[in-house]
């Protein structure tokens, strides 16, 4: 007989501990003197069913870099709307335009592959234009928050050796960072007379440079390669899935990596961004409005600020798909969002491993809230302190492989190797 608190264990996980007890009791009787760890570890349908959760190979896009996957995209959706910023909507073929000329003025400057440049922008549609731009380039983006302190600014300057920034104004940092400020007018005023070709990079190439928040010592910068990024967007596109007539609100901050799921994600099936201002992003009301006004149907945020967003008065509807990732979602935000959402689904990914490793729909009545099973490619185990895959419902530490790892971190070898 199996007697069990059914206020605690649902009928599945008793019946496993069940199972796992007779295992124990019959190996500790065909072999009394093996060594605990060993008996405590998964056993072999355990470790079967693990494999199968980590089943996840699928095919690579043709493309290797982010601007070829995006391609075929803006050739197909040259009219579509691609950005809508306040009264401003810029078309698929404009944006197109302004990335090409954004580009032609870094490499006209000597930017190129290997190379690092900075972006301290406002959030109009000249931000995603930039961040395109540099990757046309073959460089890679340095996502600088203007609202970020000076200090951390000049460090995370120092630190990268990013060559330029661009910006709508240079800040006064007090003490001159060694890159050079570049207006974004000034860099699109004077069309350069050579710019030369883009250089040719491969899936290895870095994406992106982003520091990490330096919670528990120096901010550590993050280097995300191409393929990372467009294994992570091809995912992305099939589960939990985007349409083509899709309306994103991009609320978050470029300094953030999941902001590359919000303005990125949307131009690989032809949809539409829809821009938040830092004022929108951050004040429950005005979020409202925006999403209202610009009949908005997908949002990726934080439990926070979905909170603020179900405070003000927000209603949703059946078309609405919610991605909520950063930190654990709250039983309660998840049954707000489930009233008010066609689809929730709840994210989980280190910025290690380029944005989101697992996702999970989650549906009412299902019990505990999860993280889900691995993204495409993406292989996720829960691990003992030896190292061996930990039982399953056992605690233990969550290690990542596959597509998704990032290079390393910047100039920290030590710890990348501990990592």
């Amino acid at each position: 007989g199996l007697n069990y608190n059914s206020e605690i264990l649902l009928p599945a996980t008793a019946a496993l501990l069940g199972r796992r007890y007779l295992a124990l009791a019959d190996e500790v009787a065909r072999a009394p003197q093996a060594g605990l760890r060993g008996l405590l570890c998964a056993n072999a349908d355990e470790r079967a069913r693990i494999a199968q959760w980590n089943d996840t190979a699928a095919p690579a896009p043709a493309a290797a870099t982010i601007g070829a996957y995006l391609a075929p995209s803006f050739g197909a959706n040259a009219e579509r709307v691609a950005i809508r910023h306040g009264d401003e909507a810029l078309g698929y073929a404009a944006l197109g335009a302004r990335v090409q000329e954004i580009a032609a003025a870094l490499r006209a400057r000597g930017i190129g592959a290997g190379d690092i440049v900075g972006l301290h922008l406002e959030r109009t549609p000249t931000l995603l234009a930039a961040l395109l731009g540099v990757l046309e380039a073959g460089a890679a983006y340095l996502p600088l928050d203007p609202m970020f302190p000076a200090e951390r600014l000049r460090f995370m300057l120092e630190d990268s050796g990013a060559r330029i920034v661009l910006c709508d104004e240079a800040p006064d940092l007090s003490t001159p960072a060694p890159a050079q400020w570049l207006r974004i007018e000034d860099a699109l005023a004077t069309p350069p007379v050579v710019a030369g070709a883009a250089p040719a990079i491969d899936g290895e190439a870095l994406a992106y440079l982003i520091y990490t928040s330096g919670s528990t010592g120096k901010p550590k910068g993050v280097r995300v390669p191409h393929r990372a990024v467009v294994n992570f967007l091809h995912a992305m596109r099939e589960r939990p899935g985007l349409a083509a007539d899709a309306r994103l609100a991009a609320v978050t901050t470029l300094s953030f990596d999941i902001a590359v799921l919000e303005l990125v994600l949307p131009l690989a099936v032809g949809a539409q961004v829809v821009l938040a201002s830092r004022a929108e992003a951050i004040d429950g009301h005005a979020l409202r409005g925006l999403v209202e006004r610009h009949r908005v149907d997908t949002l990726q945020a934080t439990p926070a600020t979905w909170r603020l967003l179900v405070e003000a008065g927000w209603r949703g509807g059946p078309q609405w798909k919610a991605l909520c990732g950063g930190e654990a979602l709250p039983v309660d935000v998840a049954e707000a969002l489930l009233a008010r959402t066609g689809e929730l689904w709840n994210m989980y990914g280190p910025t290690e491993t380029t944005v989101w490793s697992t996702c999970a729909r989650i549906r009412p009545g299902q019990g505990d809230i999860v993280v889900g099973r691995p993204i495409a490619n993406t292989w996720v185990q829960v691990l003992d302190e030896s190292g061996e895959p930990a039982p399953i419902g056992v605690a233990g530490e969550i290690w990542i492989g596959g597509r998704g790892v990032a290079l390393g971190y910047h100039a920290r070898p030590e710890l990348t190797a501990e990592r």
